[in-house]
């Protein structure tokens, strides 16, 4: 355990000892005060402390250190999902429709595209500009999913896709409205700032699969659609129907079971990615419940 002299010249914090050996540890008998100290309700508190540039920073957890580190992405779904459609690809066996083709190459767009150039950049907004990029690429990624007009394979890429930019959901730029999705505290995810360069290393990969999924839609190629398993899983929690009536303006509403007004799960849901259902307890199944997939998708936990 770390040994930290908190009694300076001034009674404040001065400096970190270092680690006593174990066989002092060992030796060392535990002192208890006597019913007429001063220190009799003194609380020890037990810091683990980090040398950072020449410092001592206190890294407890969930205090301010924990809080600004970067929040994980979730890339499960994106493994598989890729892994499948390079087989898929090699195999000749997936060759995009016309409506998968343009969402393929709209996300394409934005993978590839460069930053801003300007004259006077700082570190600051070229980190801003690097991660708009990335917002940009799930608001892209997320429009075509909720369309609903592409094929369910190219659903369930989409839909990976675009958990794992779920960080830049609402960063640089969030959502102006208070009644409009919000996804940034999805469970498994932590809170801070986004990991830039997380995220920025998944383009690659995602440039070059996107690449070859865009070149099997050529003029005059008969479109190969392979078939999806239907995934189930169960969700305690609340889903969030989002509407807008105009540009800027959001309304929103919680779901609930249309028989027993259950709002609160758990919810069975099944996806073949063209439909969802919701299964509540109660024993009603709904299907017309009114959510798009991204608000099904991106608040339910990675498994």
């Amino acid at each position: 355990m770390a040994q930290v002299n908190t009694r300076g010249s001034h009674g404040a914090l001065s400096r970190c000892q270092p680690r006593p050996r174990m066989d002092q540890e060992r030796s060392r008998p535990a002192r208890i005060a006597g019913p007429g100290k001063a220190d009799l309700f003194h609380v020890a508190y037990v810091f683990v402390f980090k040398v950072r540039e020449g410092g001592c920073m206190a890294d407890m957890q969930g205090g301010p250190a924990a809080a600004s580190r970067p929040r994980p992405l979730l890339t499960r779904a994106l493994t598989l999902e890729c892994r499948r459609a390079r087989q898929l690809l090699a195999a000749g066996e997936w060759r995009l429709s016309l409506t998968d083709a343009e969402a393929a190459l709209a996300v394409l767009a934005r993978l590839t595209a460069p930053l801003p150039a300007r004259r006077r950049s700082t570190a600051r907004t070229r980190a801003t500009d690097r991660d708009r990029r990335l917002q940009r690429i799930l608001r892209t990624t997320v429009h075509h999913l909720d369309a609903g007009a592409v094929s369910p394979p190219a659903a369930a890429l989409l839909a990976a896709v675009a958990r794992a930019l779920l960080p830049w959901h609402a960063a640089p730029n969030p959502p102006v409205a208070a009644a409009a999705p919000r996804y940034g505290s999805v469970q498994g995810a932590r809170e801070g700032a986004p990991p830039t360069e997380a995220g920025e290393a998944l383009l690659p990969g995602l440039t070059a699969l996107f690449t070859a999924l865009a070149a099997t839609s050529a003029p005059g190629t008969v479109p190969l659609t392979p078939p999806v398993q239907p995934w189930q899983t169960r969700y305690v929690g609340r889903f969030r129907r989002h509407t807008r009536p105009a540009t800027g303006v959001w309304t929103a509403e919680t779901v609930g079971c249309q028989e027993c007004g259950g709002k609160d799960g758990p919810w069975t849901v099944t996806c073949d990615w063209r439909r969802t259902t919701l299964g509540c307890p109660c024993g009603v199944v709904s299907r017309e419940h009114g959510l798009c997939l991204s608000e099904i998708w991106l608040v339910l936990p990675e498994t």
